[in-house]
């Protein structure tokens, strides 16, 4: 049996304290992520919520970009989102599915990992619900 459900995270502080998000940030130039946004993607979820997503799984997790501008374009510039949603299964046991790589997952869920139910945890900035 299995259930289906939303992973997403009540931000502690910052732009959106207090509301529901998806786990993410800034990408960092000095790691090469503003080049390839995959590995930007796997550090965030990492630092975020514990679960490890190997790049290769990342990068097929891509959805799309969302492209913010904000009234006050000149104090805020426009923010460029980029979106991945990746399929995560948990399971009990270590010998359940190989933890945190690649399992090719079902055609439909390209990009799929396998954690462990106490490997997803929080951080200082976000939750996960």
């Amino acid at each position: 049996e299995h259930s289906i459900g939303i992973l997403v995270g009540r931000k502690k502080r910052g732009f959106g304290k207090g509301f529901f998000n998806c786990f993410g940030g800034k990408l960092e130039a000095s790691l090469g992520e503003h080049i390839q946004p995959a590995k930007g993607a796997v550090r965030e979820l990492s630092e975020e919520t514990g679960i490890v997503c190997p790049l290769e799984v990342m990068k097929r997790a891509f959805v799309g970009n969302i492209a913010f501008t904000f009234e006050d374009g000149d104090v805020n510039p426009s923010m460029k989102v980029h979106l991945f949603c990746i399929f995560v299964t948990t399971a009990s046991a270590p010998d359940q599915g190989g933890m945190g790589r690649d399992t090719g997952g079902p055609q439909q869920f390209p990009a799929h990992v396998f954690v462990r139910p106490d490997q997803i945890r929080g951080c200082d900035e976000i939750d996960p619900i």
